[in-house]
């Protein structure tokens, strides 16, 4: 998604990958308080919430949110409870999540 686009995400809007699959919806983004982008969204998933690197959107297609994230995967991303922020080795396991099932390869 080229860096001068803004969309705009919303809760609740749809959430799926590149193969039409449906994920979940966005619950939220997390934005470090130091940070302006998000570094990571909560994805509803059923009734959890999931972890994902916000690096998984590759961008917004039909009013949905897509995410690199093979269906399959979801559950191996950590699960936040609510009314709780991620602690560090949930976010160091959903980017090693991540980074396991990517398809895209972004230019180095």
């Amino acid at each position: 998604m080229p860096d001068d686009e803004e969309v705009d995400l919303h809760e609740g809007m749809p959430v799926t990958n590149e193969a039409g699959e449906k994920l979940g919806t966005l619950a939220a983004l997390l934005v470090a308080e130091d940070e302006e982008e998000a570094e990571f969204l909560l994805l509803k998933a059923g009734n959890e919430d999931r972890l994902v690197p916000f690096e998984a959107v590759l961008g917004v297609g039909d009013g949905d949110l897509i995410l690199d994230v093979p269906a399959e995967a979801l559950a191996q991303f950590p699960q936040i409870l609510p009314n709780r922020d991620p602690t560090e080795a949930e976010m160091d396991r959903a980017y090693e999540v991540f980074d396991e099932n990517a398809e895209y390869e972004p230019d180095e």
